[in-house]
Parts: structure tokens; C-alpha cells; sequence
């Protein structure tokens, strides 16, 4: 088991334990993540106009934090690619929030190119593409929660990407990205009002061809905490905080 030593600018440095027989997807928040946003449970209150209270903003990730991690398999040699807020120091730079780690040389490196400013909270690899989710900016881009990056260019791609937006008084939070086992559509679910002029609160569907965001039916109200899928149909099944904090299951 090896040790890869990570810091914070807000912290003294510390260690994360990087096993090499990992699962094949990998989701461990930290101990004092899971302390730090512990919800006491209540129901959500309606403003006069009939519209859903905005939640509270929550907690920011304790750093460092390890908040997500998937696998990829780059040629011959398995990476995994780990997310959260955190800063890592290389021999030639400083990186933030993702990281490579090789298993096979012990190894640590960063993303080339900008590093996202903020925290990572989710991650997808589909089609040779890293889908980055949380909250964060992008330097050089208008990214705003979500950003995607080529694995085999070692490039940001879809810098033109229409944005997400958040309500007034909120800022965007995607907690979820991930793709059903039919169709080619990526589901990108979290705190959000739009997606460019498309309104699409909590949850979007989007088409990495053609760099489209697509409503799914009539959308929702309340915000996204986690995306799941069931049947041979596509299928989603959807836990959200909404008016009541309850859990809500609605299929497209």
C-alpha cells in the first residue's frame, strides 16, 4: 500500500492511502468530509410567491479531501484519476483538485494545461473524455461547475461549452455526472437553474457530439443529489432534495 502525501493551502499536509488491488469505481469521501456535512432534516419551506426556498449554501470541502476517483486505462498501463479539494506539489509544478496516480511506478501527476479553481466533487470517463464535475472555474473558459478534458490529447476540450447558471444568491454545485448503459447521453445533475438560455434546473442531459444540452421531459424542482438507473429502458432514477427533502424517483 503506498502512500501519496497531499496538501492544502488551507491546511498542514497529509496522507491518503492509494491501495493497488482499488476497486474499479472508486467513491471515498474522507472522514471529515463526511463529518463536516452531516444534514439535520426538515421540511423545506415555499416563499409566498409558491417558488421553493433556495437550501442554504453547504459547508466547502475540508482540505485536503478526496471526494471521487475513477479508473482509466491508458494503453497497456490502469491510472487512477483522483479528484477533490486538495493541492499537489510535483517536481516542475503545483496542481490542484485532480491528480494521476500509477500504481505501477507510485507515481503522482497533474492535468496539463489551466487547473481548475475550486473543488472537484464527481468524475466520468467515457470515450477517451474526462468529465469533471463540483465546484470551480476554469481559467481560459467559461466553465462553471462542469469541464471536460481530453485523456489522449492532454487537452481542455469543449471550451465553448454553454455554461451552467444558478439561481440568485446560489452558485453552481454538480454533484453527479453519469451515463445510462443505452444511448450516448451524459447526465450532469447537481444545484443549477440552466444550462445557457436552456432551462434546466437540477438535472441536463448532454450530447458530447454535438456540445448540446437537452432538457429531460418537464425537469424538476429542487436539487440534485445522486443519479441512478434501472431496466433495459433508459431509466432514471433520481434522489433529490426537493420540497419536502424527501426521496423522489422520476423516469425519462
Amino acid at each position: 500500500m503506498e502512500q501519496v502525501p497531499l496538501a492544502s493551502d488551507t491546511s498542514t499536509p497529509a496522507s491518503v492511502s492509494v491501495p493497488n488491488n482499488a476497486r474499479r469505481r472508486w467513491h471515498t469521501p474522507t472522514t471529515s468530509w463526511k463529518r463536516a456535512h452531516s444534514l439535520h432534516l426538515s421540511a423545506r419551506q415555499s416563499s409566498s410567491s409558491g417558488q421553493l426556498v433556495p437550501l442554504p449554501q453547504g459547508p466547502p470541502a475540508l482540505a485536503p479531501s478526496i471526494l471521487d476517483g475513477v479508473f482509466w486505462a491508458n494503453n497497456s498501463r490502469e491510472l487512477v484519476i483522483i479528484g477533490g479539494n486538495f493541492s499537489y506539489v510535483t517536481s516542475s509544478s503545483s496542481v490542484t483538485s485532480i491528480v494521476f496516480y500509477d500504481p505501477q511506478s507510485s507515481t503522482i501527476q497533474g492535468l496539463t494545461g489551466e487547473q481548475v479553481n475550486g473543488t472537484v466533487r464527481t468524475l466520468l470517463v467515457d470515450n477517451g473524455l474526462l468529465y469533471v464535475g463540483g465546484e470551480f472555474g476554469l481559467p481560459g473558459s467559461n466553465a462553471n461547475g462542469i469541464a471536460i478534458y481530453d485523456l489522449s490529447a492532454n487537452k481542455w476540450t469543449a471550451t465553448g461549452l454553454q455554461p451552467l447558471q444558478a439561481g440568485s444568491s446560489s452558485s453552481v454545485v454538480v454533484r453527479s455526472v453519469t451515463k445510462p448503459s443505452s444511448g450516448n447521453a451524459i447526465i450532469v445533475a447537481g444545484s443549477f437553474t440552466s444550462a445557457g438560455a436552456l432551462s434546466c434546473a437540477a438535472i441536463c442531459s448532454f450530447e458530447a457530439s454535438t456540445l448540446q444540452w437537452n432538457m429531460l421531459g418537464n425537469g424538476i424542482r429542487g436539487e440534485v443529489a445522486s443519479v441512478s438507473y434501472a431496466g433495459v429502458s433508459f431509466r432514471i432514477h433520481i434522489i433529490i432534495m426537493s420540497h419536502v427533502f424527501n426521496r423522489r424517483i422520476k423516469s425519462y
